[in-house]
C-alpha cells in the first residue's frame, strides 16, 4: 500500500514539475491580457505582415493608459502620443494624436499605422491579439501582447 501511495505522489509530483517547466518555456497567450495597460506590438497592417525588428530596435507598438484615456507608442521612427476614448460594444476612438518629427528613410509604415489608428472605430481582442476595425473597412491593424521594449 505504501509503495502504490508513493508512486502516486511521485507520479503526480512529475507531472505538476513537467507542467510549469512546459509553462515556462512556451510562448502561451497571457490569460485575461487587457486592452489597457498592454504593450500591443504591431504584427499586421492593412494585410501584410509587419517584419519583425532587428534585435536591439523597437518595433512600432501602442499602450493605452487606463487612468489618463491617453495613448503613447512608437510608429517606427517617432514616438507618438493622443486620447482614446471607449464606449460600449468594444468601440474605441483614438483622438489628438501627435508625434516628434523625425525624418527617416522609410516612413510609409509609421504613416499608414497612425492612419490605421485614427481610422479605428472599434476593436476585438482573442487570446493575446488585438485587431483594431473599421465599419465598413474591416481589419485595419493586428497587434500581440508583448511585454514592453
Amino acid at each position: 500500500m505504501r509503495n502504490r501511495a508513493t508512486a502516486f505522489l511521485s507520479a503526480v509530483l512529475l507531472l505538476l514539475l513537467s507542467g510549469c517547466g512546459e509553462y515556462v518555456r512556451s510562448a502561451a497567450p497571457r490569460p485575461g491580457v487587457s486592452l489597457a495597460e498592454t504593450h500591443w506590438k504591431l504584427v499586421e497592417l492593412k494585410g501584410r505582415t509587419v517584419k519583425s525588428s532587428p534585435k536591439g530596435k523597437r518595433g512600432p507598438y501602442f499602450v493605452l493608459e487606463d487612468a489618463s484615456g491617453s495613448v503613447r507608442g512608437y510608429g517606427g521612427c517617432n514616438t507618438f502620443f493622443g486620447s482614446y476614448t471607449l464606449k460600449p460594444g468594444n468601440r474605441i476612438r483614438f483622438s489628438k494624436l501627435a508625434s516628434t518629427l523625425m525624418s527617416c528613410p522609410a516612413m510609409d509604415l509609421e504613416r499608414d499605422f497612425l492612419n490605421a489608428l485614427e481610422l479605428a472605430d472599434s476593436y476585438a481582442i482573442e487570446g493575446n491579439t488585438l485587431e483594431l476595425q473599421k465599419a465598413r473597412l474591416g481589419r485595419l491593424a493586428t497587434f500581440t501582447a508583448v511585454d514592453g521594449e
